[in-house]
């Protein structure tokens, strides 16, 4: 999938769910995971599919929790058992909230990555991102 097709297809999603400003924060956050490679979908692809999951269920209901219900479903995506970090000296973290694996990558020279049972940053710092960005 094209950039201009996902942007377009979210662009869309978000509109319908009367969300337009939460573009910005979901392409930085897709720009954080460029370069990282994720078991099947990229997280631009998870995030699309959680968008039109909202559209539907919102399509069905008028009270709908829009943002709680996004803030967990962004906290349960696979994309954040990823993990990379400087293992020389003091490990460092990839903290893909505060910072781009490419920039990471970079900053430290040589890095190792794997998948982790568990998200990190944690689920509710994940939310708390999202209650932050995308209001």
């Amino acid at each position: 999938m094209t950039q201009s097709h996902w942007e377009h297809s979210v662009t869309e999603a978000l509109s319908k769910l009367g969300r337009p400003k939460w573009l910005q924060p979901l392409q930085q956050l897709c720009e954080a995971f460029e370069g990282v490679s994720l078991d099947g979908e990229n997280i631009g692809s998870e995030i699309e599919l959680v968008l039109w999951d909202l559209v539907s269920l919102n399509d069905k209901t008028d009270s709908l929790p829009l943002e709680r219900l996004f803030q967990r479903r962004l906290s349960e995506l696979e994309c954040w058992t990823h993990r990379a970090f400087n293992p020389s000296g003091n490990p460092q973290f990839w903290n893909p909230l505060q910072e781009s694996f490419k920039a990471f990558k970079s900053g430290q020279g040589s890095i190792r990555e794997y998948t982790a049972a568990n998200a990190h940053p944690a689920q509710d710092m994940i939310r708390k991102w999202a209650e932050a960005h995308c209001v």
